[in-house]
């Protein structure tokens, strides 16, 4: 008798379930709250977004998202940008200081929009 799928996923190790090619291609076109909560689904796609830079080039934070955002969320957040993020739209955004935008700037050369 064959096992089931999932009899058999039972025993393979949560560390080699990765999501499917597709869906990590797909996660580009998401906007920024889609890509949060994608984040938080589960441990493989949160580690899948938090490690593709590319993903974060391009950023726009609008509400409800903008109305709960701090400074320290803000920077925790563009700090997955390695130093890649290339534009950044803040909409409605009044929770953070000067000194934030000014470090997010610093630490990603490659700004041309804010």
């Amino acid at each position: 008798m064959h096992p089931t799928c999932m009899q058999v996923f039972l025993f393979v190790p949560s560390f080699l379930v990765v999501p499917h090619e597709a869906l990590l291609l797909a996660l580009g076109y998401l906007q920024f709250i889609s890509l949060l909560t994608v984040r938080m689904a589960c441990n493989s796609l949160g580690d899948a977004v938090d490690s593709d830079a590319l993903l974060w080039r391009h950023l726009v934070l609008e509400r409800p998202l903008s109305l709960k955002v701090t400074d320290s969320i803000l920077l925790d957040l563009f700090s997955k940008a390695k130093g890649t993020l290339e534009s950044l739209v803040l909409i409605d955004s009044w929770c953070f200081r000067d000194s934030a935008l000014y470090l997010i700037a610093q630490t990603n050369p490659h700004i041309s929009t804010v």
